[in-house]
């Protein structure tokens, strides 16, 4: 998916990404993965330029706004799940 494609498709990722509510720690990690694999491709699709250079509809706040906030929704129990699978007491499945 080129550059343009990839950032009209942010709202609807952001849509989905949202509505996700993950129940285990398993299901935490995923989704963080998941989450930080879209954002790598961020800095290719955002220009970091000051606002006023910037269309007015720019998604580049909203999208670092809901990453930050997912991101800190999910950590705790990511984190659990790496720490699990660091130790070898993650459960599979």
């Amino acid at each position: 998916m080129g550059p343009r494609r990839r950032r009209e498709a942010l709202p609807a990722l952001h849509r989905a990404l949202r509505a996700r509510h993950p129940g285990s720690d398993r299901e935490s990690f995923v989704n963080q993965v998941l989450l930080i694999q879209e954002w790598r491709h961020f800095p290719f699709l955002d220009p970091d330029l000051p606002a006023e250079l910037l269309q007015q509809d720019w998604p580049g706040p909203r999208a670092a706004a809901v990453f930050h906030d997912l991101r800190n929704r999910w950590h705790r129990r990511a984190q659990a799940e790496w720490d699990a699978m660091q130790d070898g007491t993650a459960t599979s499945g």
